[in-house]
């Protein structure tokens, strides 16, 4: 399990006990040691303000995320019960708007067709596939790579990066 696997889970258990300020200040700390998970970051952040009844400041992060790029499901920002103050504000409207837009463009530059990286077993006949989906385009925290795999099995994988 790698540490960000550890922050969420404890991101959710304190979530589950209820334990709004905790959460806000392990938050606060994981924007920097994790500075490639802006986006899941920033949205619990704004869920954790919003929960302890700081809208405002749940709709300046999201604010803030939309103008740096950042990018949440629209379906996130428009039915999470735990936004729900923030989405009664003005300018929430806008800032989904603006988030819209730039997934926009980010679907815009997207390729039609991933790369597809096949690497062939390195002995004996294949007895399995692994194949790896990616839903974003954006930097891989840990890619994988031909060694990754047990003998006798072949992979298949969307990301851009070889193996090394």
């Amino acid at each position: 399990m790698s540490e960000f696997d550890d922050l969420q889970e404890r991101v959710f258990a304190l979530y589950a006990e209820r334990r709004f300020e905790e959460m806000r200040g392990l938050l606060d700390k994981a924007v920097e040691r994790f500075p490639n998970r802006p986006s899941r970051i920033t949205f619990w952040q704004a869920c954790v303000d919003s929960l302890l009844g700081d809208p405002k400041l749940a709709l300046q992060r999201l604010n803030l995320g939309a103008k740096k790029g950042l990018f949440w499901p629209e379906n996130w920002l428009e039915t999470d019960p735990d936004l729900a103050a923030a989405c009664a504000l003005p300018g929430y409207d806008e800032m989904v708007e603006a988030v819209r837009r730039s997934a926009e463009r980010g679907k815009a530059n997207r390729r039609e067709r991933p790369e597809v990286l096949l690497f062939p077993p390195e002995a004996g006949p294949v007895r399995g596939l692994l194949i790896g989906l990616h839903m974003y385009e954006g930097p891989r925290q840990s890619p994988l790579r031909a060694g990754d795999l047990r003998p006798g099995w072949a992979s298949w994988s969307s990301f851009r990066n070889r193996p090394k």
